[in-house]
C-alpha cells in the first residue's frame, strides 16, 4: 500500500477511503476524527484517483473480500 500512497503523494490513511469512494456513487465512507488537525487529511482522502490496477489490489489496501491481482 505504501507504493500506491507514494504514487499519489498521499498517506496510506488517505488511500484507503479513496479506494472505497471509487467503488461507485452508492458507496460512502464516513471517517471519524476527534482531532481538528486530522479533518483536513480526511477531506483530502477523496482526492487521489487510483488507477484500474490499483483498484484491483484491495488486499494491499487492507480491504477484505475484494479482488486481488495474482
Amino acid at each position: 500500500m505504501l507504493d500506491i500512497a507514494r504514487a499519489h503523494d498521499a498517506s496510506p490513511a488517505q488511500v484507503r477511503p479513496a479506494w472505497t469512494l471509487q467503488q461507485g456513487p452508492h458507496v460512502v465512507t464516513i471517517p471519524g476524527t476527534g482531532d481538528p488537525a486530522h479533518l483536513e487529511a480526511d477531506v483530502a482522502a477523496g482526492a487521489p484517483r487510483l488507477t484500474d490496477d490499483e483498484m484491483l489490489r484491495p488486499t494491499a489496501l487492507g480491504q477484505p473480500g475484494g479482488r486481488a491481482v495474482a
